[in-house]
């Protein structure tokens, strides 16, 4: 077996085992379908939302990704912004570059400027200042609310 696929393994026995870290890591596995890992959105949310039920910020980002696109789940943005607050508020830096644009624009949330500008603040504070990481929708999303980006580092996803 290859590495990636030792590291899977690793990855499978630590969900299975309830560990919410590794949980969240294979559900990326399962949306992605890296690794040989076959892809299931069923499966990635499912490993999601067990890790979300723990507490990990990563998975509740997740989750608010796959219900603003629809992804395996009905489509909602009101459910989406709940679950980037909820990643937010739990140390997710991408969670928070995407409740502030939820904030900016309105999305699913009350549109709200002055938290827009707070969460942008905090999703550069926790380290969200590599725009080599980001698209280019999300790198014009934080300029447009007033953060300038610099070169930084990746997410823990990078890796994976």
């Amino acid at each position: 077996a290859g590495r990636g696929e030792e590291a899977v393994q690793l990855y499978q026995e630590a969900a299975a085992l309830g560990d919410a870290e590794a949980q969240a890591d294979m559900g990326r596995l399962y949306e992605t379908g890296l690794h040989g890992v076959e892809k299931s959105i069923a499966k990635a949310l499912d490993m999601y939302t067990l890790a979300a039920q723990q507490g990990d910020s990563t998975a509740m980002m997740a989750l608010g990704t796959l219900y603003e696109h629809g992804n395996g789940v009905p489509q909602s943005y009101e459910e989406a912004a709940q679950w980037y607050l909820r990643g937010a508020k739990g140390g997710d830096p991408f969670a928070c570059m995407h409740i502030a644009r939820c904030y900016k624009r309105g999305i699913g949330i009350e549109q709200n400027l002055d938290e827009a500008e707070k969460w942008a603040e905090v999703a550069v504070g926790l380290g969200l200042d590599g725009s080599s990481v980001l698209e280019e929708r999300e790198r014009e999303e934080m300029n447009s609310l007033g953060v300038p980006l610099k070169a930084g580092r990746p997410s823990r996803y990078t890796y994976i």
